[in-house]
């Protein structure tokens, strides 16, 4: 028979896993809600999307943050946006 100090050890793991797998789902979700990259179509009518540095989110990452943090995000933006299983 497991002891009391076991069995809310054990709770207490439990909660830990949700708590961890809640704060990936909040970074995904988080992650999905900026984005910040506008369409741009060009006389032929061919459409490309470019990275929208006036974004408000990014001016404030980089006011607050500064210009290596700037390029950090900005960067993998790019490289998310080129795998496209990430959008």
């Amino acid at each position: 028979m497991k002891t009391k100090m076991e069995a809310i050890e054990e709770e207490l793991k439990k909660k830990e896993e949700e708590v961890d797998d809640l704060e990936e789902l909040n970074q995904a979700l988080i992650v999905k809600e900026c984005v910040p990259f506008k369409i741009i179509t060009d006389k032929e009518g061919n459409t490309k999307e470019n990275l929208d540095e006036e974004d408000e989110k990014l001016s404030t990452l980089k006011i607050e943050f500064g210009d290596e943090i700037y390029t950090s995000v900005t960067t993998t933006f790019a490289q998310m946006k080129g795998d496209k299983n990430q959008w």
